[in-house]
């Protein structure tokens, strides 16, 4: 597992990491999945930019077959029941984008939604240690 001490270090080389998505991108690579590019989500009129978003988004490269499945599994999983989405935006053969979106388009409700899907994601990796441990 990657302590958020070595992601952050491993990320300045990178550029700095915005904290509105720190936690997701650190779930993500919890579960062993390799983000390549992140965006906390910005105000796009103030902030115009190439890699600006409205939505808070993270790119995951997926390095095996089963990091499409393992992604998309979660974000199934995620948005059952909820007025929100995770949703995966590009599927390219060795890349996706999953996108972080509120039903409306306020900023700062589309944040909460990817605090909520890295919670969850968090939650569902400390399950799968505790059913393997117990199956030993």
């Amino acid at each position: 597992m990657v302590t958020r001490k070595e992601l952050e270090d491993a990320l300045k080389s990178y550029g700095k990491l915005e904290s509105g998505i720190k936690d997701l991108v650190h779930a993500l690579r919890n579960m062993g999945l390799n983000t390549v590019v992140s965006c906390e989500g910005h105000n796009v009129n103030k902030f115009p930019s190439s890699h600006s978003s409205l939505y808070p988004f993270v790119g995951i490269e997926l390095q095996k077959p089963t990091d499409f499945q393992s992604i998309l599994k979660s974000v199934f999983e995620f948005n059952k029941n909820r007025n929100w989405n995770a949703k995966i935006m590009f599927n390219f053969k060795s890349f996706v984008r999953v996108d972080m979106v509120f039903v409306s388009t306020f900023l700062p409700a589309s944040q909460f939604v990817a605090d909520m899907f890295a919670k969850f994601l968090e939650r569902k990796r400390k399950k799968a240690i505790k059913i393997k441990k117990g199956s030993k």
